[in-house]
């Protein structure tokens, strides 16, 4: 399967990204993973890899990930460019700065990301349901 390579400029940096899914093995059954590769075309030996797996808080659909916590439903589109871009800025936030490492950085489970996200519109739908 070819993956689709896409361009987002982000402060003024162009980057290169995809999205992919792939399945690792359980105890039961195959896991299910969306994973997320940025690079700087400037330096392509340092890609950014965000690795996000299933589990019990969080559904992976497509490029979709959801949760529901604390009573509160949300949903991400990690096929939208404001979700990656949003990502990529937490990223260089924490420290990731392509064009100076040599190293890829590679976060699994950066779901906590997500959760911080201060753009309401790059979080998706967002639905508060009462606590049962």
């Amino acid at each position: 399967m070819r993956k689709r390579m896409r361009t987002i400029t982000v402060a003024g940096v162009p980057y290169r990204w995809y999205r992919y899914h792939d399945h690792e093995p359980g105890e039961d059954r195959r896991i299910c993973r969306e994973i997320i590769v940025v690079f700087d075309p400037a330096n392509k030996r340092a890609p950014l890899r965000l690795r996000f797996r299933e589990g019990p808080q969080w559904a992976i659909d497509s490029g979709y990930l959801s949760t529901r916590q604390n009573g509160v439903y949300r949903s991400f589109s990690l096929n939208h460019p404001r979700v990656i871009a949003a990502l990529i800025t937490t990223a260089r936030g924490s420290g990731w700065e392509a064009r100076r490492l040599s190293a890829p950085l590679v976060v699994d489970d950066p779901f906590g990301w997500l959760l911080e996200l201060e753009d309401p519109g790059a979080a998706g739908e967002i639905e508060r349901t009462p606590d049962c």
